[in-house]
């Protein structure tokens, strides 16, 4: 999602006629697009047509560094 920082937590409004049109996909694919996001936690739904992006733990994914 273009323009929405991933470093930020605050609450964003996103219909999903809105991000079909950034898509440049059916509403119904944007439902979808926006269902897997929340299912994969990488956003949460915060009211009707508002989400919020979860933050990463900023623990390491992988190796031995700290």
């Amino acid at each position: 999602m273009h323009g929405i920082k991933a470093h930020t937590s605050a609450p964003f409004t996103l219909t999903p006629k809105q991000l079909a049109a950034h898509l440049g996909c059916s509403a119904l694919k944007a439902v979808k697009v926006l269902s897997d996001l929340q299912a994969a936690g990488a956003i949460e739904q915060t009211g009707p047509n508002a989400w919020r992006l979860t933050m990463p733990t900023g623990k390491p994914t992988g190796g031995d560094r700290p």
